[in-house]
């Protein structure tokens, strides 16, 4: 059944969501006969990959664990100075504690830009086309919606993914997992910008080591079979945006923003590892320079 539905859908062109509807109807009516879990990514244009960030940049795996350490330990050393970016909710109380907060800050860091190994999906049709839909830019060229069949082994829910983040770093995870985090505080007092992110967008992650993290996963032979692409017509994408801000799927709330120049902080940091311009070196001593300077002068 999974294998038909597939090809009978593969590579569809999306015009509207009512093309998409009686699509998604389908494949969720599997969920009956299959262990299995939709989750969706959206991508704006038809030419990208499905691999994270971190592994968009033509590296060995070897080099990519030593710039994935470096980039997080730049990161957290940042994102301490700021309030309410990213929560670690573990104390001492519980066991591992300080794995699972690597875990859980990780989860939230991708959410606001640091590139990981982590793939992002929601469990919602909708914030994936709204991502492949809303940039202006891409208009009139053809994105993707992708659909990925995971199966009930590899969906790790609260139960599952503390066991596994209680003991194990997520640097040296060797499982492939879709996390299905706990986000703990989404209450509006609470202002931490990467658990509202994942809670806003029904956010998952795909995880996987960082030998497989480095193949597409749109070429792993084993998940092929699992992944339906759709192609979003480029020449409706504006339509579609509507339709989809009269059901209230905004970028503007779901990709929750607060500080411009912590994310441009971000994507520097990411620059200086996975760029071979110096000028971004530079760049990023002189913001930390700066950071210095100003820090004396509360002193």
């Amino acid at each position: 059944m999974i294998p038909e539905l597939i090809a009978k859908y593969q590579n569809s062109k999306i015009t509207s969501i009512n093309d998409l509807k009686p699509i998604i109807s389908e494949i969720q009516n599997l969920r009956i006969y299959f262990d299995i879990m939709e989750n969706y990514r959206g991508h704006s244009l038809e030419s990208y990959q499905l691999n994270s960030g971190l592994a968009r940049y033509n590296k060995t795996p070897s080099e990519l664990s030593k710039i994935e350490n470096d980039i997080y330990n730049k990161f957290y050393k940042l994102i301490k100075t700021k309030k309410d970016y990213i929560r670690e909710p573990f104390t001492q109380d519980y066991e591992g504690y300080e794995l699972k907060n690597k875990w859980y800050s990780l989860f939230q860091a991708q959410h606001i830009g640091l590139l990981t190994r982590l793939m992002d999906w929601s469990i919602d049709w909708r914030v994936a086309l709204m991502f492949a839909v809303e940039n202006e830019n891409y208009f009139k060229k053809n994105g993707t919606l992708t659909i990925f069949l995971v199966p009930g082994d590899l969906l790790y829910h609260d139960r599952k993914i503390k066991e596994v983040s209680s003991k194990t770093d997520p640097f040296t995870n060797s499982i492939d997992m879709m996390i299905n985090t706990p986000v703990y505080m989404l209450d509006d007092k609470f202002d931490y910008i990467g658990e509202k992110r994942i809670g806003r967008q029904n956010g998952r992650f795909w995880v996987q080591s960082i030998e497989k993290s480095v193949i597409p996963l749109n070429e792993q032979e084993e998940y092929k079979p699992l992944l339906l692409n759709l192609i979003i017509d480029g020449e409706s994408k504006e339509k579609i945006k509507a339709e989809l801000e009269t059901m209230g799927y905004k970028i503007d709330w779901h990709y929750y923003r607060k500080d411009e120049d912590v994310d441009d902080e971000i994507k520097l940091i990411n620059k200086v590892h996975l760029s071979k311009n110096w000028l971004y070196t530079l760049l990023y001593r002189i913001l930390m320079l700066k950071k210095y300077i100003k820090w004396q002068k509360k002193k």
